[in-house]
């Protein structure tokens, strides 16, 4: 595992960027442990900050809501019947 860290740390010095998307850096990953090609890694030393995801994707789980806070509001007001469409036979 650590070995794969260092494998992804080295790529992204390699491009000389400092932001990379989740799928990026798991692409990174998926390459290291497929391709045989690559050979064990140099140690890298640097800091890696990770930022929270700005909107929940289809991986993470939703916090636990407790049951006494949910209020239900009725927020959709209520629809006008549509009117009548006269038809060829209502003349």
């Amino acid at each position: 595992m650590e070995s794969c860290f260092n494998y992804i740390l080295g790529e992204v010095k390699k491009t000389g960027f400092c932001a990379f998307d989740n799928s990026e850096i798991f692409d990174m990953a998926v390459k290291y442990y497929t391709d045989d090609s690559i050979v064990q890694p140099q140690p890298v030393q640097c800091r890696v900050d990770v930022n929270p995801p700005a909107k929940a994707d289809l991986f993470s789980s939703a916090s636990e809501v407790p049951h006494n806070s949910v209020v239900a509001k009725n927020t959709v007001p209520a629809l006008k019947p549509a009117p009548k469409t006269l038809t060829l036979f209502d003349l």
